[in-house]
């Protein structure tokens, strides 16, 4: 929930859009009453954080995918650590999320990550993402940004450090599964992505030797210098 004003978002948005180069895909992923301001960046891709499990129906508070899509959002967070934490999102409503987000034209990024463990646990990341991949088609895959953001080393949580080999570990473990389920798909252009604390002096270890497309940044992103800073680094490994 930042910033608290449209005024503040837009300075963000500003800012972001001056930092933007021509090797570099920028996802802002706003609280969605910012979602309007996507109408004035054409460089800047935008995303919601969160989607509704249904299309439409009297469900007070909820956004459906479709209003998303309409505002000219193009992603949505799916499955992030809070929203499993603090709101008990459980494995068959994140699913149902991502079915309808990507029946809404909207390409889910799709959070995988310990919730239950203080540490680096394979067996509950590989049975999130088996649960999320049952109803997935082979077609689907490449909407999908795959986000491994183990909550235990998350600044709010437990703050714990994941190194570069912790989560490429996890990289190929989620390839691995995605291979599993569908042999004759390729691995190419399949995308996926760190979360947990990233900033500027950490995110040229995962880019570099984690084996990540990108990164999911959280607290780091409003600050423009440290934001600026990894932008930098990241044009620099493309």
């Amino acid at each position: 929930m930042n910033p608290l004003s449209a005024i503040e978002a837009k300075r963000l948005v500003d800012g972001y859009n001056k930092l933007v180069q021509p090797n570099t895909k920028v996802i802002v992923c706003p609280p969605s009453p910012f979602l309007f301001l996507k109408r004035n960046y054409s460089s800047l891709s935008f995303g919601a954080q969160n989607c509704a499990a249904e299309k439409s129906g009297a469900l007070t508070g909820e956004v459906s995918p479709w209003m998303i899509k309409d505002l000219g959002a193009d992603y949505v967070i799916i499955g992030h650590s809070e929203r499993k934490k603090y709101f008990g999102e459980d494995l068959d409503l994140i699913r149902q999320k991502l079915v309808l987000a990507i029946k809404a034209d909207l390409k889910p990024i799709l959070c995988l990550g310990e919730i239950g463990s203080a540490e680096q646990n394979f067996d509950e990341v590989r049975n999130q993402l088996e649960f999320y991949l049952t109803e997935i088609k082979s077609s689907w895959l490449r909407k999908i940004i795959f986000a491994y953001e183990p909550t235990w080393a998350i600044s709010t949580f437990e703050g714990k450090k994941c190194s570069s080999e912790q989560c490429l570990s996890m990289v190929l473990l989620i390839k691995k599964i995605i291979k599993k389920k569908f042999p004759s798909c390729s691995l190419d252009g399949i995308k996926v992505v760190y979360g947990g604390s990233v900033n500027r002096r950490n995110i040229d270890g995962y880019l570099k030797n984690g084996g990540v497309n990108g990164v999911l940044v959280g607290k780091a992103s409003l600050n423009l210098v440290e934001t600026k800073r990894m932008l930098e680094i990241y044009g620099t490994k493309q």
